[in-house]
């Protein structure tokens, strides 16, 4: 069942989507007092209500089968509507709830507690009374996410919609395709604390671990490349000679599998700098990293007993992109040069159906403002297309940098319990083309660069490191201000 709220300024109304009014059920008998919701539902859909009116159906999405509800007032400007039992066992199906660990609940009933002209409380009641109470929000926010047909369980939109349930949120990364092989990659970097970031540069020929063990994946760099470091323990963002950029965000759903051993493992910390490493496009990098021939494993992010739980964004300066998670233990790779767009949860795939429907919105109608990752999902993925096409170099940086800080979250806002629900840190914007490799801190005046064809990737070339963890401030172009360093390791098992 989805179900979709309507408001005409006084009557709260609840119906379905996507079903015609002739297939509506036969109207249940409502027990003395109650209001019989069903009668009047053959009136059109949208017209005007009497402010009193409140009505409620539900709809099987497999069966096509309407149930009209019962409704009444439990106290002024409350009702309570509730499925009758019979059509209740016969027609309701289960909907998942997104929780960790998941729950299955069964919609029974539904209270409505209108609070004023432009707001209401809901609550959903379960079988197993079991309650999930939603906050209240502006009925304008609650209308576009209900009208989303059958994407998702209706008590998951809602739970999405109204309740704020939001653990996943961290980091965006969008891709401008201009013309003339004007590619442009920029990513954002949402967290609770400082992340002590530096950024590195690393030549080819360096040999590398996994960092897991004995049994650690072993390699050789055939790329240099220019990374953003977290913790100065893990690469996080990056682009290599050969303009292939890496991004690594947040994502609660991945589920990288127990490994056994029988391959070589990974640390997640070194995900991004192994591909910056060994691919030089993406398509190499698909190809390359379809095979499985190794495990990731995660550990602890620092400062966290939680996992880290990441998905791995990538383009190259063709303008391909490609999506990597892990979900239920399985790789799950995206590949099409259209996948511009990566935040946080749900999973990829669903990102883009929720994507869909507010394409057919307009993104000059209406955009979701929220620093939820959908919302951001969907503003980068409409501002994107929306700025202008142009090869000029200076225009296009600027447009990128304003579409990632669009979906950048304010400096100091952070939640509780939930460290990547928070602040934007930083920034970057990679010009494929032309590689050069941006960066913006919240906490410094200036953006900086580095031209990345003033770097001696080759084997001789040394390890060095821009120190900014001190908010040091730099500009214009700050290749000749890395200094020699030992490289940091990797952290693993």
């Amino acid at each position: 069942m989805l179900v979709q709220f309507d408001y005409f300024f006084g009557p709260a109304c609840m119906r379905t989507i996507g079903s015609p009014l002739a297939s509506l059920a036969s109207p249940p008998r409502c027990p003395a007092g109650i209001l019989d919701c069903g009668h009047r539902f053959g009136a059109k859909i949208g017209s005007s209500r009497s402010t009193d009116e409140k009505k409620i159906r539900f709809m099987d999405p497999t069966q096509r089968v309407l149930v009209n509800a019962c409704c009444r007032e439990d106290q002024p400007q409350s009702w309570h509507c509730t499925v009758p039992t019979a059509a209740r066992q016969k027609n309701i199906r289960p909907a998942k709830v997104l929780r960790r660990p998941p729950k299955v609940y069964y919609a029974n009933a539904i209270s409505i507690f209108k609070k004023d002209a432009f707001s209401m409380l809901v609550r959903i009641h379960a079988f197993n009374q079991e309650e999930i109470a939603m906050p209240k929000l502006p009925i304008t926010k609650i209308i576009p996410i209900m009208r989303l047909r059958t994407l998702l369980s209706p008590l998951l939109i809602i739970a999405i919609a109204a309740l704020g349930i939001n653990t996943v949120d961290a980091c965006t990364r969008v891709v401008y395709q201009g013309p003339n092989g004007t590619i442009i990659t920029a990513r954002s970097m949402d967290w609770n604390e400082d992340m002590g970031t530096n950024l590195w540069i690393f030549p080819s020929g360096m040999e590398r671990s996994g960092e897991v063990g004995p049994d650690s994946l072993k390699w050789t760099s055939k790329f240099g490349s220019i990374i953003a470091t977290g913790y100065d323990s893990e690469s996080t963002d990056g682009m290599n000679e050969k303009g292939l950029v890496a991004n690594l965000l947040w994502l609660a759903e991945s589920e990288y599998g127990v490994w056994d051993q029988k391959k070589a493992g990974l640390t997640i910390s070194a995900w991004v700098q192994y591909v910056l490493d060994s691919y030089a496009t993406v398509d190499e990098a698909v190809r390359g990293l379809s095979k499985e021939e190794f495990t990731i494993v995660t550990g602890s992010a620092p400062g966290r007993t939680s996992l880290a739980t990441l998905h791995l964004a990538i383009s190259d300066a063709t303008g391909d992109n490609a999506i990597f998670e892990y979900i239920g233990g399985k790789l799950v790779i995206h590949h099409n040069r259209s996948y511009q767009v990566m935040t946080n949860s749900p999973i990829f795939e669903k990102q883009l159906a929720l994507n869909e429907y507010w394409k057919q919105i307009g993104g000059t109608v209406m955009l979701p403002g929220t620093n939820r990752a959908a919302d951001r999902f969907v503003r980068a993925s409409f501002y994107i297309n929306a700025i202008p096409q142009t090869e000029n170099t200076r225009v296009a940086v600027a447009s990128v940098f304003s579409v990632i800080r669009n979906a950048s979250v304010p400096f100091g806002i952070s939640t509780p319990g939930q460290p990547n629900i928070s602040s934007t840190r930083w920034r970057t914007v990679a010009d494929q083309k032309n590689k050069i490799y941006f960066f913006e801190s919240a906490l410094t005046p200036n953006t900086f660069w580095v031209e990345l064809k003033s770097i001696d990737f080759s084997r001789t070339g040394k390890v060095k490191k821009l120190s900014i963890s001190n908010n040091e401030t730099y500009s214009g172009n700050t290749a000749d201000k890395f200094v020699e360093t030992k490289p940091f390791k990797f952290q693993g098992l």
